[in-house]
């Protein structure tokens, strides 16, 4: 028990510039996504294309589905941020004690390249579907 109490030592979390500039651009890319459904909301017919197959619609989708992927964005961006703190929480499938800041490092970092990906795909996926609607 002793050595699991001292892997969840509380680790000091010092971000990296990558890990800083992932972030603010994931999150202007939201604001932008945001801003963007905001401005295009009176143009957008009241069928839009949300799933695609090889380029074809598959399924298409309400007016109101374009508020979908940025709202999960918006929730995974939260939720990644949030377990990117406590990187001591996360269960590693082998630890050495010795490179123990560095793995912390390593799969924070891991976590925000992942967080801010995904978000932008979102963006981009979202941003193609408005796209196509209007033409």
């Amino acid at each position: 028990m002793r050595g699991i109490k001292q892997l969840r030592q509380i680790i000091k979390r010092n971000r990296t510039p990558l890990e800083i500039i992932l972030d603010i651009l994931s999150l202007l890319f939201l604001i932008a996504s945001l801003l963007y459904i905001i401005t295009e909301w009176s143009s957008l017919p009241s069928r839009i294309p949300f799933q695609f197959n090889f380029g074809e619609v598959k399924i298409w989708g309400s007016k109101g589905s374009v508020i979908a992927l940025p709202l999960f964005g918006v929730v995974i961006w939260i939720g990644l941020s949030i377990l990117e703190k406590f990187p001591q929480h996360i269960n590693f499938p082998f630890f050495v004690q010795e490179n123990k800041e560095m793995e912390h490092r390593n799969n924070r970092i891991l976590l925000n390249m992942t967080k801010n990906v995904v978000v932008i795909f979102f963006t981009y996926t979202n941003w193609t579907s408005i796209q196509l609607a209007l033409i």
